[in-house]
C-alpha cells in the first residue's frame, strides 16, 4: 500500500467524527511506542498523549486522548 497519502489521517478524523455524532466526548486511542507514523497521525489529529504504559505481552502503548467534542476543554 502507498504511504504519505494521508489515508490514515482521513480514516482517524472521520472516525471521530462519527463518535461525536454518535455522542461520544473523548477517544482513547494508541499505538506502539515505537511506531512514529501513528504517533503522528493522531498527534496531527489532535491526540494529546496522556502516557506511556507497558503491555505485557508486547512492546509499549502510547495513549492518547483527542477530544471529539470541541466544546469540551479536557
Amino acid at each position: 500500500m502507498p504511504r504519505r497519502r494521508g489515508y490514515a489521517r482521513q480514516i482517524l478524523s472521520r472516525s471521530v467524527e462519527r463518535l461525536r455524532s454518535a455522542g461520544v466526548e473523548r477517544v482513547l486511542v494508541t499505538c506502539d511506542e515505537t511506531n512514529t507514523a501513528s504517533a503522528s497521525v493522531i498527534e496531527q489529529c489532535g491526540g494529546v498523549l496522556e502516557d506511556v504504559r507497558e503491555n505485557g505481552d508486547g512492546p509499549p502503548k502510547r495513549r492518547y486522548w483527542i477530544d471529539a467534542d470541541p466544546r469540551e476543554g479536557h
